[in-house]
């Protein structure tokens, strides 16, 4: 076993040990409540068409149905040291918890709010380890 996949099997279960086993076993409820929470921090109501919307698809579904919602979307791509560039609150996709609303980036960690737990602080390695690189930023649309 390589010393990397050491690491990241610490980091996983230290992020599992964290945010509960249960969390970690399957995706978050539902990537609806990530988008309601971007769209109620910029003043939109997201309940009707929220529940309106089936919960598939991949990336170009999730902007469409931000749109829906009257916001705009823009997909970024950058590494996990670049975090801090990002506007937020925005969407962030984590390899085990989906799509999460990233809400502050710190020079040790990064917080993020998690639809069960509420908002949750995380060491900025431990996320980096498993941050997929891909983030949603949103702004209202004209």
């Amino acid at each position: 076993m390589f010393p990397s996949a050491r690491r990241r099997g610490v980091i996983r279960r230290w992020v599992a040990s964290r945010l509960g086993l249960r969390l970690l076993a399957k995706p978050a409820p539902s990537r609806h409540n990530a988008l309601a929470y971007i769209a109620g921090h910029h003043g939109l109501a997201a309940k009707g068409l929220i529940e309106a919307i089936p919960d598939s698809g991949g990336l170009e579904a999730l902007c469409l149905q931000a749109l829906g919602l009257g916001l705009r979307s823009r997909v970024v791509r950058l590494e996990a040291g670049s975090l801090n560039r990002l506007q937020l609150p925005c969407l962030v996709q984590h390899e085990q918890l989906g799509w999460m609303p990233l809400v502050a980036v710190h020079e040790a960690h990064v917080t993020v709010q998690h639809p069960l737990q509420g908002r949750v602080s995380l060491p900025r390695d431990a996320w980096a380890m498993a941050f997929m690189g891909l983030a949603l930023e949103f702004r209202p649309a004209p």
